[in-house]
């Protein structure tokens, strides 16, 4: 699997995420950009992928910076949405770098904004 598969899955799979984000194919979890019309709460998410070199030259490593934005109409239901998405990387020893809150008075919607580092061997 990718990177972006796996951080797909452990978000979409995870009990809290879907109970409140619903589930399978209906998962309101996107890649960048949540669709136009989406039910809300809602999440989008980015990756950034490093690679990590050796003296030699080698990359042994890459780091990948998860950003996810989790969408609300009120600021305790997108707080609700971040602590799901923590947890669910937690569970897969993925601690939390930062988090920070948001309002975006043109669509009228909170986003609490979560980041990770993932470090894996392959990309």
């Amino acid at each position: 699997m990718s990177i972006d598969s796996d951080v797909f899955a452990v978000m979409a799979n995870w009990p809290t995420v879907e109970s409140i984000l619903g589930y399978d194919s209906a998962v309101r979890v996107y890649p960048s950009v949540i669709p136009q019309g989406t039910a809300m709460p809602a999440v989008a998410y980015a990756l950034r992928t490093d690679a990590i070199s050796a003296l030699t030259g080698d990359v042994v490593m890459y780091q990948t910076r998860i950003v996810v934005q989790c969408w609300a109409e009120g600021i305790a239901e997108a707080k609700s949405v971040a602590d799901a998405i923590i947890g669910a990387f937690a569970d897969r020893t993925v601690p939390l770098q930062s988090r920070d809150g948001l309002f975006d008075a043109e669509i009228g919607l909170h986003a609490e904004t979560v980041e990770f580092d993932w470090w894996s061997t392959t990309a």
